[in-house]
């Protein structure tokens, strides 16, 4: 398994039905590298058991109450394992290939290094 790169964080307040579609999604990218973690926000539409049962690689960090987009962010960044965070919205499909061209933008412009 290779390293984490990339931490892909999305915030959720019961949105199951996007879910099924924006997660597949991300995971169906071709680079290697990187991890999703779903910032779920006290859903009580059974978002995370879905995730649970259909996509285990996804990491979820449920919050007790719903924090709201930017501190589920927040909270979802302090589990994060990669060097470069994207934040998606829920309602995002990605296309095939949609991770690499962006790593590559940032590898090029030194963008994010200390």
């Amino acid at each position: 398994m290779n390293p984490v790169r990339v931490s892909i964080i999305i915030v959720s307040w019961n949105a199951r039905d996007l879910l099924k579609k924006c997660l597949p999604s991300v995971v169906d990218t071709d680079f290697d590298g990187f991890e999703i973690i779903l910032a779920d926000n006290a859903s009580s539409d059974g978002s995370s058991d879905w995730v649970r049962e259909n996509l285990p690689s996804v990491r979820i960090v449920r919050h007790p109450e719903n924090w709201g987009f930017a501190r589920g962010n927040n909270v979802a960044v302090e589990h994060a394992r990669g060097e470069l965070i994207v934040l998606l919205n829920n309602d995002v499909e990605v296309p095939p290939g949609w991770l690499s061209p962006i790593v590559a933008r940032f590898d090029a412009a030194q963008i994010g290094r200390v």
